[in-house]
């Protein structure tokens, strides 16, 4: 079986991201305008990073992934606060956290993203 281009594999991980993190981000949200736009930009700012930059770090998968993680957190905590969401730090460990554990779970088991 062919191996997909390295685009569509980064496409697939992200809409696995935004369809996980971007309703949690919107509820939480709700009072807000704009607020579909706001919770798709959270991880829209840290996922190509995330995907592209933190692989090439010269670490095992378990120390990229840490940083990885660690790192959108913290982006996407002050990008949530800066929109005024309260416990934004909390929140996007959650969502991240559910995101990450649902993507590699699917990867585990069907292959995919």
């Amino acid at each position: 079986r062919a191996k997909p281009s390295p685009m569509i594999g980064w496409l697939s991980a992200y809409f696995v991201t935004q369809i996980i993190e971007v309703p949690i981000y919107a509820w939480l949200l709700r009072e807000r305008s704009h607020r579909w736009l706001v919770a798709l930009g959270a991880s829209t700012v840290t996922h190509p990073i995330v995907y592209w930059a933190f692989p090439l770090l010269p670490t095992s998968y378990l120390v990229q992934l840490s940083y990885a993680e660690a790192f959108a957190v913290v982006i996407e905590a002050a990008w949530l606060s800066w929109f005024g969401l309260r416990h934004s730090v909390w929140w996007a460990l959650v969502a991240n956290g559910l995101s990450l554990s649902i993507g590699l779970a699917l990867r585990n088991t069907v292959g995919w993203p």
